[in-house]
C-alpha cells in the first residue's frame, strides 16, 4: 500500500510538472543561437538611420556586408511582422517579432536581395543588436561575441568577402519609395498634356 502511495504521489508530480512545462512554453519564445542566421542568403551591418511603422520598418546606414552581389550602402529593409492573427483563437501569446530603434546598430539576415529583398524571419528574430562590436548569438540569455569574427565565420560558410559601401554603392529598397511618387508626376504630365 505504501508503494502505491509513493507510486501515486510521483506519478502526480510528474504530471503536475510536464502540464505546467507545457503551459509556460506555450507563449515562450524558443532559444535562438547565431548559427540559425547562417541561413541567410546575405547578412548586413550597420546603424538604424530611420524607421517607420512603428519601429517595424528601419532604413540602415550599411557599414559591412557579407553576401552576393555589390555591399549596399543604404537599404530600405521590409517591415517586420506581427503573426498574432495567425494564432489559434484564444491564444494570448506576445508578439515575438522585432522592433528597432534609430541609432541603433544591428546586424540583419536577409533571406534574398533586390529584386527581392527579404528578411529571413520578419515575425522572429531577423537581426541581432550589436554593441561595441559585440553581437548578441544567443537567446534568452543575451551571449555576446565578437562581430567581425561572427561576420568572417558567415562569409567563409558561403565563400563571400565582408565588403564595405562606397560612394557609387547601391542603395536597396528604395524603389518601393517612389514608385507612388512617379506614378503621380507622370500622370499630372500626361493630364496636363492633354490640356
Amino acid at each position: 500500500m505504501r508503494n502505491k502511495v509513493l507510486l501515486l504521489t510521483l506519478s502526480c508530480i510528474c504530471l503536475f510538472i510536464v502540464v505546467n512545462a507545457n503551459f509556460v512554453h506555450a507563449c515562450s519564445p524558443i532559444p535562438w543561437n547565431f548559427e540559425e542566421a547562417y541561413e541567410s542568403k546575405a547578412m548586413v551591418y550597420g546603424k538604424v538611420a530611420d524607421i517607420s511603422e512603428d519601429g517595424r520598418k528601419v532604413t540602415l546606414a550599411v557599414t559591412s556586408y557579407a553576401g552576393p552581389g555589390k555591399a549596399p550602402q543604404t537599404i530600405y529593409l521590409p517591415e517586420t511582422i506581427d503573426n498574432r492573427s495567425k494564432y489559434p483563437a484564444g491564444n494570448a501569446c506576445p508578439d515575438f517579432s522585432m522592433k528597432f530603434k534609430s541609432g541603433e546598430e544591428y546586424v540583419f539576415f536577409l533571406s534574398d536581395i533586390p529584386p527581392n529583398l527579404k528578411l529571413l524571419s520578419p515575425s522572429w528574430i531577423t537581426a541581432s543588436q550589436v554593441e561595441n562590436g559585440q553581437v548578441v548569438v544567443g537567446y534568452p540569455n543575451g551571449e555576446t561575441d565578437s562581430l567581425e569574427d561572427r561576420l568572417q565565420a558567415f562569409a567563409q560558410s558561403k565563400d563571400y568577402t565582408i565588403q564595405s559601401p562606397n560612394d557609387h554603392s547601391p542603395v536597396w529598397g528604395k524603389s518601393d519609395k517612389l514608385l507612388v511618387p512617379s506614378m503621380i508626376i507622370v500622370g499630372l504630365r500626361i493630364m496636363l498634356g492633354r490640356i
